[in-house]
């Protein structure tokens, strides 16, 4: 009951360094220690992680997630607040295309009763015409 009634004032009130989008539930974050103990705190609530960073190792924020269900409905889409995003789908196929500074990366997985999956996107940092830099999904 108790833990019922912490998720539903989530869900009410909203969260402040993580987010609930559509009716999939989310979170997101990850930059700062209070944002990690959240993160730790919650994960077991989800199924699903992605962790962004560059090749080089640091990590990044402002990605854009996009999940398809098997039958091609767009089932979450929306902007990581940090370089952890986490959500809870049904158990089932999906595609995932993940964009940061306008380069896609897709992954496509599935999805079990139990457990969480992980994965981790790196995209690579090259000069290109001076000062502009390039991204390129690796």
């Amino acid at each position: 009951m108790r833990k019922l009634l912490f998720l539903l004032s989530f869900f009410v009130f909203g969260l402040t360094s993580g987010a609930w989008a559509q009716t999939v539930p989310t979170w997101s974050g990850g930059i700062g220690d209070e944002s990690l103990e959240e993160m730790k705190a919650r994960q077991g609530d989800f199924n699903l992680k992605f962790v962004f960073a560059m090749k080089e190792g640091d990590y990044v924020a402002d990605v854009g997630v996009k999940i398809v269900d098997g039958a091609g409905k767009v089932v979450l889409e929306q902007v990581s607040d940090g370089p952890v995003f986490m959500t809870k789908l049904p158990a089932g196929r999906y595609d995932a295309t993940l964009t940061f500074n306008g380069v896609a990366q897709t992954r496509k997985f599935g999805l079990g009763p139990r457990g969480m999956r992980t994965e981790q996107l790196r995209w690579q940092r090259s000069a290109a015409d001076g000062d502009a830099m390039l991204y390129i999904a690796k």
